[in-house]
């Protein structure tokens, strides 16, 4: 079965080194050319209309992690290494012989730190978008995360999870997002598939907690770098704040880095101010296009 990519944009394939088909979405022409990283349980979907507002000026690709979407399974452990792995894959296909600016969101981002430590020559720039961190993740919570995304799952499986996880998520797509871009999301949200990977993926975090603190006592690399969060729409406004604040540290200690907050959201920014978004992502793909004529 063939995916619906989008308007404007096209589904292509790519062969992993042990021969996974990894899916990937791509769109626009130009560089630097932008990679969007999604959160767990997510794939190429949830980016759509970000990402065709960010083709509009430059190449843009998003793409399933092995098990979503259109990905084959992957056998193997999904560590964020293996993970990373995979990213390179379709990083060799899409931007060869420049480096990239990498977007991820919520899990996306230790992904992107886990990208950024072993592959730094490829990364241009950054935009993290409410992404996790040891803060998000106490060791309790981490634990716990393989056993959630199963009852996710397992609630797939009865048909019970989708009207559930639909109420939740809808709840956060802005007027933006048209029908068409709402049911790409909605099919990749609701997939069974992509519950089974996630799970997958959630028992790495418990795991990555060591790596992760390194990474964030290391820092980001030293290249444009936009950290989006949202102020909060409602319940847990006094953890929102310290997470912002911890953000907007890092960010002042970046020589490089800004932290943006954008009012009227909280975790899933780019689902519900699309043209925010890809403001951002566009401005760091400039302040790359500046440093490099």
């Amino acid at each position: 079965m063939t995916l619906d990519p989008g308007k404007g944009l096209t589904s292509s394939s790519l062969t992993t080194h042990d021969g996974r088909q990894l899916r990937y979405v791509h769109g626009g022409d130009g560089g630097p050319v932008v990679v969007f990283e999604a959160g767990l349980g997510s794939c190429a979907g949830h980016w759509v209309t970000t990402q065709r507002l960010v083709s509009e000026h430059t190449k843009a690709v998003s793409y399933d992690r092995a098990g979503h979407g259109g990905s084959t399974p992957d056998t193997q452990p999904r560590s964020l290494a293996r993970i990373c792995e995979d990213l390179d894959a379709l990083v060799q296909v899409v931007s060869p012989d420049q480096g990239i600016v990498l977007v991820g969101h919520s899990w996306g981002g230790p992904i992107l730190r886990c990208f950024s430590a072993t592959h730094p020559d490829r990364v241009a720039g950054l935009v993290l978008i409410d992404t996790s961190t040891t803060a998000n993740f106490p060791p309790k919570a981490a634990k716990r995360m393989p056993a959630s995304m199963n009852v996710v799952r397992l609630l797939g499986k009865a048909g019970i999870s989708a009207p559930i996880l639909r109420k939740s998520f809808f709840k956060h797509v802005g007027p933006e997002v048209t029908p068409e871009d709402r049911d790409i999301m909605d099919r990749d949200l609701t997939s069974r598939t992509s519950a089974l990977a996630a799970v997958g993926e959630a028992r790495a975090i418990f795991p990555s907690l060591p790596l992760m603190a390194q990474w964030e006592r290391d820092g980001l690399p030293d290249v444009p770098v936009i950290n989006l969060m949202g102020a909060g729409t409602g319940p847990g406004a006094k953890l929102r704040a310290k997470f912002i604040a911890d953000v907007e540290k890092e960010m002042a200690n970046h020589p490089q880095g800004e932290c943006r907050v954008i009012s009227g959201t909280d975790h899933f920014v780019a689902q519900d101010k699309p043209t925010e978004t890809a403001k951002a992502i566009l401005d760091v793909v400039e302040r790359v296009r500046a440093k490099r004529s």
